[in-house]
């Protein structure tokens, strides 16, 4: 055996024991989604035709996402349990309704799958225009960069959109 093969042999064990165990985290850590509960309650807002509370931090916003089974999260210095407020432009809103026709829990690991999928096509996409050898291998080490990347996981276990955008 090479160094080259021995090198990409740890890499891979490295990346799948590494990767497994953050993965795991993103998808079943306790603050799960905080990003993409926002999504979710803002998509439910503007096909109820409540899209001008969005924004509002108020009884209004909080009563609709527990009605809507938005997750909530719980405040440090008040210990109080809120429906996270919307931080994102109206677009988004748009953009997440096919999201807010599941469940909440449904809808929010279909955008986490659907994310990672995102991520891994991309990368074939970022070296489509390389030699097929070399292709080979840009693949293969931007796969292991990208599951070793902890920004990866956070916005993975954030719920965040930046991998479908």
């Amino acid at each position: 055996m090479n160094i080259k093969s021995i090198s990409i042999l740890f890499l891979l064990a490295f990346t799948l024991s590494y990767g497994g165990y953050n993965l795991g985290r993103a998808l079943l850590g306790p603050n799960q989604g905080m990003d993409f509960a926002q999504y979710y309650n803002a998509s439910h807002l503007v096909l109820d035709g409540n899209d001008s509370i969005i924004y509002d931090r108020g009884d209004a916003y909080q009563n609709k996402g527990k009605e809507y089974g938005v997750k909530s999260v719980q405040l440090r210095r008040t210990n109080r349990e809120v429906v996270t407020t919307n931080a994102y432009p109206p677009f988004v809103a748009f953009l997440m309704i096919p999201f807010s026709v599941l469940s909440y829990n449904d809808s929010r690991y279909s955008f986490f799958f659907i994310s990672m999928l995102c991520n891994i096509i991309t990368i074939p996409l970022l070296f489509s225009n390389r030699t097929k050898e070399r292709r080979k291998e840009l693949i293969v080490i931007g796969l292991f960069v990208t599951f070793i990347f902890y920004p990866h996981y956070y916005s993975l276990y954030v719920g965040n959109i930046n991998s479908i955008l």
